[in-house]
């Protein structure tokens, strides 16, 4: 009997250990991120990210757009599997009081838009650094586990294109008894739309 308990004593501890420990699972968009180029070091004004860009294959009828997860956009809004569109764009810019706006076109129409208060992003060695969503309670639809997720975004130009990285942190109770402490990153790039001279 007391060689069942042991063991179930060494089971509990053992799932306690392993979950405790952070784990990522990378996804590569495009290929893989050591390949990408860094950002930009001391971003002074965050402004440097101002800009039109051009969000994947327009008429894309598979998966959202990327841009739905790189700036968490709303999915209702989007048309991912409407056929007819013929442009995709995001529009990102500051206003005089240094808000920030990342707003989202489909053939010319504005049908998205996220602000941000200067108190809500920060400009580091990184890029333009911002916390997307904060979400806490139930995370998990079929189990049982509350905690809570943070969401953030990294996001910078270079050359022709604005390459965001994005960090979904998260703690919770698995069955609200096992601590589950991981992260998952991912990254995505957007051609910076060009203005055709006439």
């Amino acid at each position: 009997m007391s060689i069942n308990i042991r063991t179930i004593l060494l089971l509990i501890l053992a799932l306690f250990f392993s979950a405790c420990v952070g784990n990522t699972t990378p996804e590569y968009m495009y290929r893989e991120w050591k390949d990408w180029p860094k950002g930009l070091n001391d971003i002074e004004k965050c402004t440097e990210i101002t800009g039109t860009y051009l969000d994947g294959e327009p008429n894309h009828s598979g998966a959202y757009p990327p841009s739905v997860w790189a700036f968490r956009l709303p999915h209702e809004n989007i048309r991912h599997k409407d056929k007819t569109v013929i442009s995709r764009e995001i529009e990102i810019h500051f206003d005089t009081k240094k808000t920030l706006y990342i707003e989202y076109s489909i053939d010319g129409k504005r049908v998205a838009m996220k602000q941000f208060e200067p108190s809500q992003y920060s400009c580091t060695e990184k890029g333009l650094e911002i916390i997307l969503q904060k979400h806490s309670g139930q995370l998990d639809r079929k189990i049982p586990n509350p905690g809570f997720n943070t969401l953030k975004g990294t996001i910078y130009k270079v050359d022709d294109y604005l390459y965001v990285h994005n960090r979904l942190d998260t703690t919770s109770l698995i069955f609200y008894i096992i601590p589950n402490i991981s992260y998952t990153e991912y990254w995505n790039r957007f051609l910076v739309k060009k203005v055709k001279k006439i």
